[in-house]
């Protein structure tokens, strides 16, 4: 036999079973893929695997596996509650509801893929597949008389090529139908139907109204609906274009070559291009459950509630397929109206209550102990399970007359009630609300930092109920029961932290940032930054006076740890820079100084401009080391007279050149608000006649001093004017005022005494 491409299954993993929607899943389900579905008496459902047969009697509460097996591609449950299912090459029954297995060989290498029953309890099946080298292969339609080990072929009439059968069915009269598939859509596929069980086949055509004779390429599903019309859902050509249909015929009219009616799914506008729909399942209700094999736009489940008029896609709660998309639904129904639905190659199992012959609902709401909903919580009601929607609340749509126990349960919580038992439900019943109560653990986390934000580690927090301690970034995270309370105390020798402790009222969530700042004991702090003009940190500084070094980061902020009660100056210093403030003097500080903040500028640079001249005498004679008062810098004239002062630009003063033994005309020249070279300054000398004969009396002793006191002796009515050795006036006034005079600091002053146009100069030196 040619090699058959199979599919490959492998697990999927887990979903949550309480997925809110149109589809619920039950509360439990077997692992792996799902390939085959069957159910017994209401509440025992079989569903078929790639490696055997899993069984619940409790409509999937629990499970057990009742069959290893090789891979299931079909199950039937017959009349008499035997089970049947289809494997490669083999039939596998049960006559005691799965608890023991039997299987037969049969005379046929291709997976049995679907089994009926026809009259008198007679079973059929169809066995077929597809080849890489041939295409739809397959070995027709097999019989048995119900002893469930002897089966023979019976293709009389079928076309000996093309015995590769899709789908089976059988109406209420005994009548058999098979589709057969047709790569070459040569007319001769599509559907075939048996009135002798299965002895002689006969062709009916699908001649569709409004468009001509279709040619079958593959099917999709036979349907008998309990008005007994044949659905059949066909995929083919007509004349040249292709066409998909779901076509319906009345029984009686199957063997006329009469006209099929196209049943429209998704109305499109072109009609003969619609969705394919699966085996259609006919609820006692009269709602029609079927599904399209397709992508999550188009495939999923689909439901019509007026008998096959309309069509309404419900994917909600339903999931993907192994392939990835929605692929056939297999439906079974309790006898109280209860859907059961398993998707070809999806692991879960699937049931709603909407078409409950005598619906009720029960509904409530679960929430915290605190008043907040609780969502997603799983509840079992009976063999049912759901969960609570986002605002906490559930419903239940059970059979009326339903009795049962309403149970919440979720990890780490108790629940009051913990059940609610419910018996013969007759009508709505609202109300049946529990509070849960959380009864795991919460988390309660900090950090502890220094005043500066850098991290402390092996800070003990004491007061939980076990040992905690900081971590490397200064972070700690404690577990306490719900509802604990109590207070956080850091403790570490020698310091002392802010706040001292943290008291924790009762804890019903996870409590972050419960943060401390540390600190020595003893110690306070100066805290500021230290910015450019623009606002950016300025790190190229120093800070003086500190007790200890202390530096800016990487952010301009500085923080100086000083003892309590510090007193001093903090003074910025920057190459080129000046700051504004100066500086901060601090006095007797007792608590931490925070905001202190400094501006550096750039120092602007100096322009300095020359200013220069000549000093000779009335002979034009240079005079040499004349020296100048008036000036921040010392000068003297040179040996050719010439002198040279270099000033800033803007500067204003009065230059005045001094002498014991010579006077000077100009006296002084006045100079203001430099802007330039200032050449040509020049002074002309005149020896004063009798200095030496010193006509007006001037002594200035000691001279030198050594304490800086000298004591001055002089004509009362001449002026006394005093200088440094750089020619800055410190004093001036008339002398008969000063019996004694204090030298500021060490150096040579000069002492000029001037009396109706007459000089006399004393040096003095301050050691």
């Amino acid at each position: 036999m040619k090699t058959l491409l199979l599919v490959l299954f492998i697990s999927l993993g887990s979903f949550a079973a309480y997925a809110q929607g149109f589809w619920l899943t039950t509360p439990n389900f077997p692992a792996g893929p799902k390939t085959a579905f069957v159910g017994m008496e209401d509440s025992v459902l079989f569903v078929g695997t790639a490696e055997g047969i899993w069984k619940s009697t409790n409509e999937g509460n629990t499970w057990e596996k009742a069959l290893t097996s090789s891979y299931i591609y079909s199950m039937y449950a017959t009349s008499e509650e035997k089970l049947i299912a289809g494997g490669f090459g083999k039939i596998f029954f049960s006559s005691d509801k799965g608890t023991t297995w039997d299987s037969v060989k049969v005379a046929s290498d291709l997976p049995v893929t679907k089994i009926v029953e026809g009259k008198n309890r007679a079973l059929f099946f169809i066995s077929s597949g597809f080849t890489n080298e041939a295409g739809f292969v397959g070995d027709g339609v097999f019989y048995s008389n119900g002893d469930l080990k002897t089966w023979i072929q019976r293709n009389n009439g079928l076309p000996a090529h093309l015995r590769s059968g899709e789908h089976l069915a059988v109406d209420k009269n005994g009548r058999i139908y098979v589709t057969l598939a047709d790569e070459n859509t040569s007319g001769q596929g599509g559907l075939y139907f048996s009135d002798d069980e299965g002895l002689n086949w006969q062709q009916s055509h699908f001649l569709v109204k409004d468009l001509g004779t279709l040619k079958a390429l593959n099917s999709f599903s036979i349907s008998i609906t309990p008005e007994d019309s044949v659905i059949v859902s066909v995929n083919g050509t007509v004349t040249n274009f292709s066409a998909r249909l779901n076509l319906i015929k009345q029984i009686d009219e199957i063997p006329k070559d009469t006209p099929w009616q196209a049943m429209n799914v998704a109305g499109f506008i072109n009609w003969w291009e619609d969705l394919n729909l699966n085996t259609i399942h006919f609820a006692q209700n009269g709602d029609w459950y079927s599904s399209v094999s397709s992508s999550m736009s188009a495939g999923g489940s689909y439901v019509s509630k007026d008998k096959g008029f309309s069509w309404e896609k419900r994917t909600q709660g339903l999931g993907l397929s192994l392939t990835d998309r929605f692929e056939q639904n297999f439906h079974f129904e309790s006898s109280q109206g209860k859907i059961f639905m398993v998707q070809l190659l999806d692991e879960r199992v699937y049931y709603n209550n909407l078409s409950l012959l005598d619906p009720v609902v029960i509904s409530g709401s679960i929430s915290d102990d605190q008043g907040k909903p609780m969502a997603g919580v799983p509840i079992t009601a009976g063999n049912m399970g759901i969960g609570t929607d986002p605002e906490g609340g559930y419903s239940l749509t059970v059979p009326s007359g339903w009795s049962g126990t309403i149970t919440p349960t979720l990890g780490n919580y108790r629940f009051s009630p913990e059940s609610i038992s419910l018996k013969g439900v007759q009508s709505a019943t609202p109300n049946m609300d529990f509070v849960a109560t959380y009864t795991g653990t919460y988390f309660i986390s900090g950090y502890v930092k220094d005043i500066s934000g850098q991290p402390v580690a092996e800070v003990l927090m004491d007061g939980f109920p076990q040992a905690v301690y900081t971590n490397e970034f200064g972070f700690f995270l404690a577990e306490v029961p719900a509802r604990w309370t109590g207070t956080i105390t850091p403790a570490l020798a020698g310091y002392e932290f802010s706040p001292s402790s943290i008291a924790v009222p009762e804890v019903n969530s996870n409590q972050i940032e419960q943060n401390f700042t540390i600190r020595k004991a003893g110690v306070v702090y100066v805290v500021g930054e230290v910015k450019d003009e623009n606002g950016q940190p300025f790190l190229d500084v120093t800070l003086d006076g500190f007790p200890q070094t202390t530096r800016v980061g990487a952010t301009g902020n500085f923080y100086g740890e000083v003892p309590l009660g510090w007193t001093g100056t903090i003074t910025p210093k920057a190459p080129e820079h000046q700051f504004a403030p100066e500086k901060i003097q601090i006095n007797n500080l007792q608590t931490d100084l925070l905001g202190q903040k400094f501006v550096a500028s750039k120092i602007p640079a100096v322009i300095n401009f020359a200013v220069s001249g000549k000093i000779t005498d009335q002979g034009g004679i240079p005079i040499e080391n004349i020296s100048f008062t008036g000036l921040p810098v010392e000068i003297k004239t040179n040996a050719d007279g010439t002198y040279l002062a270099e000033l800033p630009s803007g500067w204003s003063g009065t230059l005045t050149p001094i002498s014991e033994k010579y006077v000077f005309s100009p006296k002084s020249i006045s100079i203001n608000n430099l802007s330039g070279d200032l050449p040509g300054q020049d002074f002309t000398a005149s020896i004063i006649t009798g200095i030496e004969d010193e006509p007006i009396p001037f002594v200035v002793y000691p001279n030198p001093s050594t304490d800086g006191v000298v004591y001055i002796s002089a004509l009362s009515s001449a002026t006394l004017r005093v200088f440094t050795s750089t020619g800055v006036s410190i004093w001036s006034g008339s002398a008969d005022t000063l019996p004694l005079f204090r030298l500021p600091q060490s150096g040579v002053y000069i002492f000029l005494l001037e009396n109706e146009g007459r000089r006399v100069m004393r040096r003095v030196i301050y050691r």
